[in-house]
C-alpha cells in the first residue's frame, strides 16, 4: 500500500497569474497549522491585487 498522499491539481484558471498565486496554495498540507494564516493572507493579498489590476485600463 502506498502510504504518500496524492495531491490533486486544480485545473487552470486561464490567467497566469491567478494559477500562481493559487499555488501558494498547495504548500499547506506541508506546513503547521499555526503558519496556514499567514500563507492564505499572502494567497488573498496577491489575488485582491490582481483583481484590482484588472480594473486598470
Amino acid at each position: 500500500m502506498d502510504t504518500e498522499r496524492s495531491r490533486a491539481t486544480a485545473p487552470g484558471t486561464g490567467d497566469a497569474r491567478v494559477d500562481r498565486a493559487i499555488e501558494g496554495l498547495s504548500a499547506l498540507g506541508e506546513l503547521p497549522l499555526q503558519e496556514h494564516p499567514p500563507a492564505l493572507e499572502a494567497v488573498h493579498e496577491r489575488l485582491r491585487e490582481i483583481l484590482g489590476e484588472l480594473g486598470e485600463p
